[in-house]
């Protein structure tokens, strides 16, 4: 079972790291299913995939860019799908994780933030797309460690070149697609 520090307050990125400390078959287990390490190695991988594809469709430019760039908005997307995704899974074992995710990951919250991210002055607007990177990013970052088995320095090596690309497709994508959106 994942040792748990009740005093310490409740992060995502700690949970994050709790979860990617964990061993692959401590974490299945966890979730309620033995199978649950292995789709989330794929989505993990797929979601960097994705990102990393609409960063250099963005480097590459040329007329195709303005639609490949687009890539982008699917990725931002699966990741907060990923989120909720693997927040369930965890919810349903009765664990201090999952009693601790029921409340901080009930309902769809990412998706309200950032639908409400474009309302917001800028500030905030940017603080709310940063919140929502981190949780992304810190799933990822468990999935993988836990399910990829990758070390610690290489998952921050992918998650450090995966945000560049990102920010690059961001741009594209803002700039070129939006009006596609």
């Amino acid at each position: 079972m994942i040792d748990f520090q009740p005093r310490k307050p409740w992060t995502f990125f700690s949970l994050s790291l709790a979860v990617a400390r964990a061993p692959r078959q401590r974490f299945a287990a966890l979730a309620g299913q033995r199978s649950l390490a292995p789709p989330l190695a794929y989505l993990a991988v797929l979601w960097l995939l994705i990102a990393a594809l609409s960063g250099l469709t963005a480097l590459a430019g040329g007329p195709a860019v303005q639609w490949l760039a687009l890539a982008w908005g699917p990725s931002w997307h699966g990741g907060l799908a990923l989120c909720l995704w693997l927040s369930l899974r965890l919810i349903q074992h009765d664990a201090p994780l999952g009693r601790c995710l029921r409340i901080v990951f009930y309902g769809m919250w990412p998706w309200l933030l950032s639908a409400m991210a474009p309302l917001l002055p800028g500030l905030a607007a940017e603080a709310v797309v940063v919140l929502l990177a981190v949780l992304i990013l810190g799933y990822i970052y468990a999935g993988l460690i836990a399910a990829c088995d990758l070390s610690a320095p290489l998952a921050v090596a992918c998650l450090i070149i995966c945000l560049v690309l990102m920010a690059i497709a961001a741009a594209v994508a803002g700039q070129a697609g939006a009006r596609v959106w």
